[in-house]
């Protein structure tokens, strides 16, 4: 017999059923095969394979030397018909019916369990973390929303270096001046002369609350490089209320307690520091940068102002280029004539127009008005209401009169910003569209606003846009 090296496996094909052919496989393989063929015994040398068949055959059995490997490897005594086609081990019948057919061995098998078992439980987890995310968000946004009902709960943190504390600009600016709009505690008065022109009454639109000046060195997070990355700006606007946020609660005031939040910071620099002033009702928070050596409280005034309407809603309504007022939005009375000068200044436009190119600074807060574009965005008035103020006057007064009488109708159900008078006529209705501002500041000497008329101002570069003639 030819000796031949490696390692090979006993495969019973035949027992015959007689008593010595039984007692010779129980010797060997430990019981008598339930099917076959069927493995007996492996991990034999060539001479060991050999006899052990040779002694199956004298009892009347065929038996054959197979090489190991041939055999399942999770049950040995079964022929290996194919390898897992996972991990190429051999397997046999029992382990394809195991896994539905499927050439796939015990081990992969449960392996594969586990794997989709752990792969459930984190697209459940991944689930139930995104839905609670979902409830976060949604919660941040109606609680974002609701802050911004009027009356508006609004926070004026005030910080100043400790040698300009005495500052004679700084102390006037604290103080009330009976209505001559160049105090911060002006602002509360000019929201709520604004907010009844435009709903003829109610509640205040907001509480304003004045803290500080406190003697504080400010070093907001800066930007050092010339264009900074989008991350990196985002990393900042990050940090800049996170940075005044701390800076209110070192002096004991909760920001979460109010609905808007204005900072304004002092300084003794020179020039338009008002002008790196920002608001944004994202995050409900205002930083107004003020001078000391600005000679024009009113500016300072309206900064402010200007700085809070951005956490309500508003938008500017200057170029930002040229900082000239858009036109008509930008505008109060954008269809007098002449058009320029203007009576008052638009909030959202800062300066009063004077000409085609030329603007001045107005010298107190009632100066301003809110017109009717900044109305609608935070909410005083219906944006259909400002759009029929807008448009060119191809109608009638009295079909005017109607269209915005049904605009009011078709928002007034949807409507729940502030309380209402119950009292009639124009008054309970708000103002007309069509008109100018009505009544001056309170506390001024401003004249009523000349009655539009249905010439069109002229016009071309640096000038305001023509207005439809009415017919």
């Amino acid at each position: 017999m030819t000796r031949r090296s490696g390692i090979w496996r006993v495969v019973l094909a035949r027992a015959p059923a007689t008593a010595d052919a039984h007692a010779v496989i129980d010797a060997i393989g430990g019981s008598a095969p339930a099917g076959l063929p069927r493995s007996l015994k492996g991990e034999l040398s060539w001479q060991a394979a050999t006899d052990l068949v040779d002694q199956l055959r004298a009892v009347g059995a065929d038996a054959a030397v197979m090489p190991e490997g041939t055999a399942c490897e999770t049950h040995p005594a079964e022929i290996a018909g194919r390898n897992c086609a996972l991990c190429d081990r051999p397997i046999c019948a029992e382990c394809r019916a195991a896994s539905r057919g499927a050439a796939i061995c015990p081990n992969c098998r449960q392996r594969a369990t586990e794997l989709r078992r752990a792969r459930r439980l984190r697209n459940l987890f991944a689930i139930f973390l995104f839905s609670v995310f979902l409830f976060e968000v949604a919660s941040y946004l109606r609680r974002e929303a609701d802050a911004l009902v009027p009356p508006v709960k609004v926070v004026i943190v005030e910080f100043a270096p400790p040698e300009l504390m005495a500052s004679p600009a700084l102390l006037a600016m604290n103080q009330p001046d009976d209505g001559a709009g160049r105090s911060l505690y002006d602002i509360g008065a000019f929201y709520q002369q604004e907010y009844t022109r435009y709903t003829g009454g109610g509640d205040a639109p907001i509480s304003v609350t004045i803290r500080g000046p406190f003697a504080t060195q400010v070093h907001p997070p800066v930007v050092l490089d010339r264009e900074p990355p989008w991350w990196k700006l985002l990393w900042t606007a990050w940090q800049y209320p996170r940075y005044f946020h701390g800076l209110a609660r070192d002096e004991g005031i909760e920001p979460d307690d109010f609905g808007a939040r204005m900072y304004v910071v002092w300084s003794n620099a020179s020039g338009d520091v008002a002008g790196d002033s920002r608001g944004s009702r994202k995050g409900r928070v205002g930083i107004a940068f003020l001078s000391t050596d600005e000679p024009n409280l009113g500016y300072s005034v309206v900064s402010v102002a200007h700085e809070l309407c951005h956490i309500l809603g508003a938008v500017d309504n200057y170029d930002e280029g040229s900082f000239l007022s858009h036109w008509p939005e930008g505008y109060v009375e954008p269809f007098a004539t002449p058009l320029w000068p203007q009576h008052w200044a638009e909030l959202m436009a800062v300066d009063r127009p004077t000409g085609p190119t030329e603007e001045s600074e107005v010298q107190s807060l009632f100066d301003v008005r809110i017109g009717y574009d900044t109305a609608a965005r935070i909410g005083w008035i219906a944006s259909e209401q400002a759009k029929l103020y807008y448009s060119p006057r191809l109608t009638m007064p009295e079909e005017t009169l109607h269209q915005i009488e049904r605009a009011r109708a078709r928002v007034a159900p949807a409507q729940s910003v502030g309380a209402r008078s119950e009292g009639s006529g124009a008054a309970a209705q708000g103002p007309d569209p069509q008109a100018s501002p009505p009544d001056p500041a309170p506390g001024t000497d401003a004249a009523q606003p000349p009655e539009p008329v249905p010439d069109a101002p002229p016009a071309g570069d640096g000038s305001a846009p023509p207005v439809s003639p009415s017919p």
